[in-house]
């Protein structure tokens, strides 16, 4: 999704090949940020993150990836940020599409997860932009 809106083609079996997708792990964190470096684009990403640091990089016209838990099966999902509205904030979502809503304080809720090793995080974020 966010390779599309910086106008970059990549198959989606391309992009999991490159970001080597387990089955039984999905994406590391790492790979995401590895491979939008080796596409060329300028990569910030963080853990902790708050809804201000959400805010400040869609209002300058960049989408966020987020990792959170998806509400429909409490798992590890990537999605992305692209504004909010009305208490709510708004996602692509690969899962749950385009637009998808979901209140601020449930997804403050869900912003976190665990590592493939079992070890916790919180509120981690990612942008890119060309260089």
């Amino acid at each position: 999704m966010v390779l599309a809106f910086y106008g970059q083609q990549i198959s989606q079996e391309q992009l999991a090949r490159l970001l080597q997708v387990s089955k039984k792990y999905g994406t590391a964190r790492k790979q995401l940020v590895r491979i939008a470096k080796k596409l060329g684009f300028r990569v910030i990403a963080q853990h902790r993150g708050t809804v201000q640091d959400l805010l400040r990089h869609i209002r300058a016209g960049c989408p966020v990836i987020v990792n959170y838990l998806e509400p429909s099966d409490n798992e590890g999902h990537y999605a992305v940020v692209v504004g909010f509205r009305n208490g709510s904030i708004i996602l692509n979502d690969p899962w749950n599409g385009r637009g998808f809503k979901i209140p601020l304080r449930e997804f403050l809720k869900r912003w976190r997860g665990t590592t493939p090793a079992g070890a916790p995080y919180s509120r981690w974020w990612m942008t890119m932009q060309c260089n």
